[in-house]
């Protein structure tokens, strides 16, 4: 065999073991390349590290986000996005949370696993808030009570029979004007409450009457206490409460004829009572109140008293009694 085939020989193998010496390098080179992309990133978690002469901590993908992307999100109490986190941790227990005003917060305890990226699209669910129809914010639920100094005025007079007596030949009665105070105690479900309306209201009358060639100046005072059951309806801002109440109850009157002497008379009677009225809140719970109250009751067939120097019994008082009582008070709560 000549010489030179076992030198060819040995160069060709020489130039394969040289090729597979630097593919084999080449490969080494590529794989520390992609070992040394693995270090966290700037979303990961501190705790993750990697690199020449330390020890590596296995890190995996985490990819969460809220369905319109608004919300803080917190990974182990720590802040790592708006809306949206995407980022590698190390593998173990993380406490995921999501805060965002007016929604429920969101919590949620992971076990990250090598090879199981984790990935969660949360909805958050809107929080409760209970709000008055006024739009205050602010719920009216619970006791209330207060009191009004009213002043009384009854347009309609007493519908008295005085001034038709007979041999009256002139007569002028005046409409009684008088005053009140009152009490309130109730509950509010918001906007609908229940209370209780309690008080007294006097008033007086003056009539004029000539007769038989004679004049007769008698006052016609009244006292009267009521007691009613009332449904109330409220509208609520941060400033002012507007209210409307109506209920029915009983009322119990007595009424005088003042002239030479003093008759008196008394009668009981159902009662019925309206309310609206305006409160200006000087506390949360604390309002000024100006208002207009209604009371109505009857008297029915009417009461008598001996109308003097006159001889004859006159009805001094009879059928629908309507009296308007404006007034200022105080409301506390609910």
């Amino acid at each position: 065999m000549p010489v030179t085939r076992p030198i060819a020989l040995a160069r060709s193998l020489s130039c394969v073991t040289l090729v597979t010496s630097a593919l084999v390098m080449h490969a080494a080179s590529t794989n520390a390349q992609n070992v040394a992309v693995v270090p966290p990133t700037q979303n990961a978690l501190p705790g993750a590290r990697n690199g020449a002469g330390v020890d590596s901590v296995a890190l995996e993908t985490v990819d969460v986000s809220t369905l319109d992307r608004r919300g803080v999100i917190r990974v182990d109490g720590r802040i790592v996005g708006e809306g949206d986190f995407r980022g590698r941790l190390p593998v173990g227990s993380h406490v995921i949370a999501i805060a965002r005003p007016g929604y429920d917060p969101f919590e949620r305890t992971i076990m990250l696993r090598a090879g199981a990226p984790f990935m969660e699209l949360v909805s958050l669910t809107p929080s409760l808030v209970v709000r008055s129809p006024g739009g205050s914010g602010e719920a009216m639920r619970g006791v209330y009570g207060g009191f009004l100094l009213n002043a009384s005025f009854e347009p309609g007079g007493l519908n008295s029979q005085i001034c038709s007596f007979q041999g009256v030949t002139h007569c002028s009665v005046s409409s009684p004007v008088g005053g009140g105070l009152f009490g309130t105690f109730g509950y509010m479900m918001d906007p609908i409450g229940l209370d209780v309306l309690f008080g007294v209201q006097a008033d007086a009358a003056s009539v004029t009457a000539t007769a038989e060639g004679q004049t007769a100046t008698a006052v016609i005072p009244r006292i009267g206490g009521l007691l009613a059951g009332r449904a109330r309806l409220a509208w609520q801002s941060s400033a002012a409460r507007l209210t409307v109440a109506a209920g029915v109850g009983a009322a119990l009157r007595s009424i005088g004829l003042v002239a030479a002497g003093l008759d008196t008379a008394t009668y009981f009677a159902p009662a019925l009572t309206l309310e609206a009225a305006a409160h200006v809140r000087v506390a949360r719970t604390t309002a000024i109140s100006l208002g207009l109250l209604f009371w109505g009751e009857n008297a029915g067939h009417g009461e008598q008293l001996q109308v003097k120097p006159l001889t004859s019994s006159v009805v001094v008082t009879r059928s629908t009694q309507a009296f308007f009582l404006p007034f200022v008070g105080m409301v506390i709560g609910p």
